[in-house]
């Protein structure tokens, strides 16, 4: 299925992808655009959920440090944890943007 929302427009809401090759990002947003329409939601809405969840996914592609130590420089990861569509403030604004269509506002704190 053909993606709608563009690299440009990936990169804009996510900079850190700025380094990201435009191969590996694409794969992202083709991901992105096989989600997005395997769910009803209006087409008004689909480039701007395509948009926020590839920037999730390749955000989860770049490994990030889950805690830091400084003395003899210890760093650990958890990637189980960075997994979830929470995990990342691009899949919080993904499922925020799907809640705000679905017609449910509740807040949620993760």
């Amino acid at each position: 299925m053909e993606s709608i929302t563009t690299k440009k427009k990936v990169r804009a809401i996510a900079s850190h992808l700025e380094d990201m090759d435009d191969d590996n990002l694409d794969v992202f947003i083709e991901d992105a655009a096989l989600e997005v329409n395997r769910i009803r939601v209006p087409q008004d809405y689909r480039e701007k959920l395509e948009r926020w969840l590839a920037a999730h996914l390749a955000t989860l592609d770049k490994e990030r440090p889950t805690s830091y130590s400084a003395g003899d420089h210890s760093l650990s990861y958890d990637r189980q944890a960075q997994m979830s569509i929470y995990s990342t403030p691009y899949g919080q604004e993904y499922m925020r943007i799907l809640r705000s269509i679905r017609g449910d506002t509740t807040l949620r704190v993760m």
